[in-house]
């Protein structure tokens, strides 16, 4: 075997991904790979639920205010009937709108 070969073959064996057999996936993948990416997903529509709550919050008075053609209230009147949604609810919003327009 000359010098060369040999090097190759230890860097292939250094540089090879752990999980691959050949250029395929190996039978059984890591359970930790499962959980990460559970993890990863389920703190992305934690931040998504509050960005919604957070937006929602803020806008919904000043649109229903714009909307109130008829009733003319004042803004005050209608940001201090106006009920907050909570994180919950908002969750349930960012898991509703994944369900309805998720393009998979």
């Amino acid at each position: 075997m000359s010098i060369e070969s040999e090097l190759s073959k230890s860097l292939l064996h250094f540089f090879k991904p752990k999980g691959m057999n050949g250029g395929a996936l190996s039978n059984n993948p890591s359970f930790s790979s499962f959980f990460v990416v559970f993890i990863i997903f389920l703190i992305l529509l934690l931040i998504k639920a509050f960005i919604v709550q957070i937006a929602y919050n803020a806008v919904m008075p000043s649109i229903l205010y714009s909307l109130d053609v008829k009733n003319k209230s004042s803004f005050e009147e209608i940001k201090t009937n106006f009920r907050n949604i909570t994180f919950i609810e908002s969750l349930l919003l960012v898991i509703l709108f994944n369900l309805l327009f998720n393009k998979t």
